[in-house]
């Protein structure tokens, strides 16, 4: 992976902390799934 790559995927992670608060962690899990496999 890119170090590009990596600095997206931390940043989606911050954000999936945030959007926690109001979404379910299945929904957050689901949405890191999908984003690693577009990469």
């Amino acid at each position: 992976m890119q170090p590009n790559h990596t600095q997206q995927i931390v940043q989606i992670l911050s954000l999936q902390q945030h959007i926690s608060q109001n979404f379910q962690e299945d929904e957050v899990l689901a949405t890191a799934y999908s984003f690693m496999e577009e990469l």
